[in-house]
């Protein structure tokens, strides 16, 4: 049993529930300015007369996008510290039982990096060509440089510590 490693495994999930509690009480505290965001990129207006068909500033729309922005930083924080409390009981067990632990450290990881890649990749800017302004690749580029984080970070937890 490697203690070290252990509790920095634990560390890390605990940071990455941070990360996502803090970054949904600072959209919670800015609301209007998350909603703003959302309509910038949604709407295309970085683009001009150049944005296809598809924009749109239809307030249900963007609610929906608010919503599911949201929603994955609630669920990550909640999985991930749910995951710290179980990997926290089990430090000192076997390694078959450290390792049956993570399961929900796990999934906070990963619903992070899934909800960064659909809510950013996908639908900002497959969707609604976010990387063509200038605000929205530099968005970009910060929701990859935090999902390549987090997914190395929970690949490293997801390891067997024999």
């Amino acid at each position: 049993m490697n203690l070290p490693i252990r509790y920095t495994k634990i560390l890390l999930v605990f940071l990455t529930g941070l990360w996502a509690a803090t970054s949904l009480f600072t959209n919670l505290g800015a609301l209007e300015k998350t909603y703003g965001a959302l309509e910038m990129v949604s709407s295309m207006r970085e683009l001009g007369e150049n944005s296809p068909p598809w924009k749109t500033s239809a307030p249900g729309v963007i609610w929906l996008g608010v919503a599911c922005l949201l929603g994955g930083k609630l669920v990550t924080a909640l999985l991930s510290w749910t995951g710290v409390r179980r990997m926290w009981k089990a430090r000192d067990a076997d390694s078959a039982a450290f390792q049956a632990s993570k399961t929900l450290a796990l999934l906070g990881g990963w619903s992070a990096v899934v909800w960064l890649f659909v809510g950013f990749a996908y639908f900002g800017e497959v969707i609604f060509f976010m990387y063509l302004g200038e605000t929205g690749f530099n968005v970009a580029e910060t929701a990859f440089r935090y999902a390549g984080y987090i997914g190395l970070m929970t690949l490293f937890v997801g390891q067997k510590d024999d």
